[in-house]
């Protein structure tokens, strides 16, 4: 991804060392990038590009800059919005769709700040008297002589419990993230305490359709606008998953006269790649498969801590298929990562609570990825840490309290601002870093149009499934790959039954069993060789962990290595907990 700094200074030669520090920061130093510095009002403007990389910077005429880092999209017209754009008007891109952020200083230095209106691309700011920078990453900001490292214990909870914080807080005190709708104004007066201006889009409408062909209707129509505004040639690059997201995308490349160029992480014989080839076959591309191929664990962990400080839940560390786009100079890829979360508020999950509740999202959204509330809670040591998880817990409660409109619409927040946009947006931005993702997830006034669809025609992702059936019943009869090993499809066809049980005896044939031909497992399974790697390094944190939760109860959770956790933490929810236990020590570690 790109990423960049601003820093307040004066002219001070004595800067240079943090200017130098805070520019080294920005990425991976093994990443082939383009470090810029560009001296501006009151400060220094740092950023980091690769080719791939939309920026744009502008000089207005009264000395002060524009820079947009990313692709602003007009809502309903297919212009691009430049920084030339952004300088005359910068209100108007607060409410433009796609993945961007940026920022405008004027010449007095007065300075204005955002990202999307999803809040995807990331976004810190200091918070202290003594010092002002605004940053792609805490590492970063992190780099200022004044800035405060001191724990935020409650952040640190909430990150355990949500598998990256879905507020403000970051894992420190010295560092806050900026929120969805939020802008940053910082006046060109000497004090150094920023505004926070809201610019929030009101996504949700009370005049609900409820009858399913006009939601079909809908959902074609606005998806297959927000395909053409986001996607820019028809010779483009598309990621093609087995899944319900990536079919869609499919089809609307075949309505819009488009045959990309399909790519597929994993092995060849895995179901994903089976049902993602099928499918690139109809769409009249070429289709590729990409290896995983992870750098050194220790490279691994080391860039996930300094790229997002626990903010993506330390979960996605082993997926690395990404790397081989931009291995294989790919500029732009489209994507449908995200789309489920607009579909699908509602999730299958067992519960004994009502959907209306608290508790309900915590097991099916909230707390499903991370350590589960109450043992964080009994595991913490009396004192600060078992209070920092009581506040924690009831920031949680609170936010939850503020929700509005039906219960599907509730849902939907609770899915982008829990997982959506910590943990989701965090593996967009490690993705970004090697090629330009478009996703039609972040238009505007398709999303809006999602909201418009009543909460009973988004259950089992029956608007979804539909818009694919009437967008392309080709595309709707190749099975959908799931976890399972019985792959379905929207539209049933006994050739598919066939297909698949020859697709079983390939596997059998090459010595492999049904779990074999699933990706995720084989990369993300807590007993592989680079979590089991990452694992035993985690244990130098350990006594750190101590000093804040009780040494046997945290053993009990997470073994010392190489022990094997108890068979329920093996489970494939149970693990994310223990990744996030082992990215906890590690980032304790890490702070020496």
């Amino acid at each position: 991804m790109p990423a960049f700094c601003y820093v307040r200074h004066d002219d001070n030669p004595g800067n240079r060392p943090m200017l130098a520090a805070m520019a080294a920061s920005l990425a991976p130093a093994r990443l082939k990038g383009t470090i810029h510095q560009f001296r501006v009002p009151n400060g220094t403007l740092l950023a980091w590009t690769a080719d791939h990389t939309p920026f744009d910077l502008f000089t207005g005429p009264d000395g002060g800059v524009a820079m947009l880092l990313g692709e602003a999209l007009c809502n309903h017209t297919p212009h691009r919005i430049s920084a030339a754009d952004l300088y005359g008007d910068w209100p108007g891109v607060t409410r433009a769709s796609g993945y961007f952020c940026w920022l405008v200083i004027r010449g007095s230095g007065e300075l204005f700040a955002g990202m999307d209106p999803f809040g995807l691309f990331p976004l810190y700011t200091t918070c202290n008297t003594e010092a002002f920078a605004l940053a792609s990453s805490i590492n970063t900001l992190r780099q200022h002589p004044r800035y405060d490292r001191t724990p935020d214990l409650v952040g640190l909870a909430r990150h355990l419990i949500e598998n990256g914080c879905a507020s403000s807080r970051t894992v420190e005190r010295g560092s806050r993230r900026i929120q969805p709708g939020q802008v940053v104004h910082l006046l060109a007066s000497p004090s150094l305490q920023p505004a926070l201006l809201d610019h929030s889009i009101d996504w949700l409408s009370e005049d609900k359709i409820t009858d399913p062909r006009e939601a079909v209707a809908l959902s074609i129509s606005m998806s297959e606008a927000a395909y053409q505004r986001h996607t820019r040639t028809d010779s483009q690059a598309m990621l093609m998953s087995g899944g319900l997201d990536t079919r869609q995308l499919a089809a609307l490349a075949i309505r819009s006269g488009h045959r990309p160029d399909g790519y597929t992480y994993g092995e060849p014989t895995d179901f994903e790649a089976v049902q993602a080839r099928r499918t690139c076959r109809q769409v009249g591309g070429r289709w590729h498969i990409l290896p995983d191929q992870m750098p050194p664990t220790v490279t691994m962990i080391e860039e996930e801590l300094d790229l997002l400080s626990l903010a993506g839940g330390f979960s996605t560390v082993t997926m690395t298929g990404f790397e081989s786009l931009g291995r294989a100079a790919i500029p732009r890829v489209t994507t449908g990562l995200l789309l489920d979360v607009h579909y699908s508020p509602f999730y299958r999950a067992p519960s004994t609570y009502e959907e209306d509740s608290l508790p309900y999202c915590m097991d099916v959204w909230i707390n499903r990825f991370g350590i589960p509330a109450d043992r964080l809670l009994d595991m913490a040591r009396p004192g600060d840490m078992r209070k920092a998880v009581r506040e924690a817990l009831h920031e949680i409660e609170s936010e939850w309290a503020s929700l509005c409109g039906d219960l599907a619409d509730r849902h939907w927040q609770v899915l982008t601002r829990h997982r959506m946009r910590p943990h989701l947006g965090s593996h967009l931005w490690k993705v970004a870093f090697h090629t330009w993702p478009q996703l039609i997830a972040t238009d505007v006034p398709f999303v809006k149009a999602t909201r418009r669809v009543s909460g009973d025609l988004l259950r089992d992702r029956f608007l979804q499934r539909q818009t694919v059936a009437d967008l392309s019943p080709k595309l709707a009869r190749i099975p959908l790959d799931s976890m399972h090993n019985q792959p379905h499809s929207v539209l049933p066809s006994r050739w598919n039954h066939l297909y698949h049980r020859m697709h079983m005896a390939r596997l059998r044939l090459d010595g492999k069993t049904a779990q074999d031909a699933h990706r995720y497992p084989r990369i993300m399974g807590i007993d592989t060789p680079a979590w089991r790697e990452i694992r035993a390094q985690a244990e130098a944190g350990r006594e750190a962990a101590e000093t804040l939760f009780e040494a046997d109860k945290l053993r009990a959770y997470l073994p010392a290595y190489p022990e094997p956790p108890a068979p329920e933490r093996q489970t494939f929810a149970g693990q994310w907990g223990l990744r996030l236990a082992m990215g906890m020590m590690l980032w304790l570690k890490a702070r020496g």
